[in-house]
């Protein structure tokens, strides 16, 4: 079910769910992620099927939704199974060679994104761009990264001469 709203939707974790294991969490979805969930499952659930005018038509396999829709897991591996971290390190891995790939092939230069990004490095960019760059509130982007003490959130705020010195700059001294 998509909203008609584009208010994010609050997704509660389960603690057995997360890292630690000891409490719930609470994170957000947005209509377009919820409608790119929707589609993943549904091509999950779905096959391609010739017709004898040589058509194609899109089935339902009712054995694979009855699954699908009693499944508590949402990022599976090919045997509709718990995505295991180990399954995350090989799909960052594939899609960063990829990428070198294609940059390699366009440029020339192999910036060698398989052996410098892990899920850790993708946590640590997304947590440094809303801190950094898009300005968001230590406590809120705490809150968004799941950590129970603000010094964990705060190693990924930085801060450059430059900036300081703009900053210092903005204050109004009366």
């Amino acid at each position: 079910i998509i909203p008609d709203t584009n208010e994010a939707i609050d997704v509660c974790l389960d603690p057995s769910m997360v890292k630690g294991k000891s409490k719930s969490r609470v994170t957000y979805i947005d209509k377009d992620t919820l409608r790119l969930l929707n589609d993943m499952i549904y091509d999950r659930i779905t096959k391609t099927r010739k017709q004898k005018d040589g058509s194609y038509k899109t089935v339902i396999q009712r054995k694979k939704a009855k699954i699908e829709k009693n499944n508590a897991i949402l990022f599976t591996s090919s045997k509709q199974e718990r995505l295991t971290t180990e399954g995350v390190y090989k799909i960052i891995k594939r899609t960063c060679q990829r990428a070198d790939n294609k940059i390699m092939k366009e440029t020339g230069r192999n910036p060698d994104y398989t052996k410098r990004v892990s899920p850790h490095t993708l946590r640590h960019t997304f947590m440094s761009y809303i801190v950094n760059d898009a300005k968001i509130p230590i406590p809120v982007a705490m809150q968004l990264a799941g950590h129970s003490r603000i010094q964990t959130t705060q190693r990924y705020v930085k801060s450059s001469h430059e900036k300081t010195k703009k900053t210092y700059q903005k204050i109004r001294w009366e």
